[in-house]
């Protein structure tokens, strides 16, 4: 199926950029287009409009393609955009695609610098990747208000039967208020004991 996809694309390129744009904005998926986007190897131009489109709400499409361009590339293609046109919150949206893992959150501090901290308040972490620590994810997120979303990331460190601190899960634990409590419980099958 991508390949048909990339192969539509690959055409509807031919009368370029913006029309990839505009067909996608008309799709039920965008952030599909995007991934079949990122089959084709785009001219540096092109790859600078879709990643722009990052500063902007609403474009998943680039997003997509972020995705999927570094599942298939890695770093040997992060580390070749410029990033210089992509403001804070596109910065964030491109980080947001890839994975949580100790490199990844080393270009998080690069790209983000001072504002790393909105990285961690928007990233939906549900797993740290082999040779990374849970850690350092539980600390960011808990210096980030993110209770609910550490103690997720610690039952997941349970069901891989990998480390994490004690003392973090406590933490996360003890930031919690009433109202995330009762966000986290399934309360469908409580009775009312009146």
């Amino acid at each position: 199926m991508l390949d048909t996809q990339k192969e539509a694309l690959e055409d509807l390129l031919k009368l370029g950029i913006k029309k990839v744009i505009e067909f996608a904005n008309t799709t039920k998926d965008p952030y599909r287009v995007g991934i079949a986007l990122a089959e084709i190897e785009l001219n540096s131009d092109d790859e600078k409009t879709v990643l722009q489109l990052l500063n902007e709400d609403g474009y998943t499409m680039s997003q997509g393609y972020v995705y999927r361009k570094f599942y298939c590339k890695k770093f040997e293609w992060l580390n070749t955009i410029d990033i210089n046109d992509i403001d804070k919150n596109g910065r964030v949206r491109l980080l947001t695609q890839l994975p949580n893992n100790k490199l990844v959150w080393e270009k998080v501090t690069e790209f983000l610098s001072n504002d790393e901290d909105e990285y961690w308040k928007n990233v939906d972490i549900r797993f740290v990747e082999e040779g990374s620590e849970y850690n350092y994810a539980l600390e960011k997120l808990l210096n980030n208000n993110r209770p609910v979303k550490a103690l997720e990331l610690i039952s997941m460190a349970l069901h891989q039967n990998r480390d994490f601190s004690e003392d973090l899960a406590a933490k996360a634990l003890n930031y919690l208020s009433i109202d995330d409590l009762f966000a986290t419980l399934d309360l469908d099958g409580v009775k009312n004991f009146n």
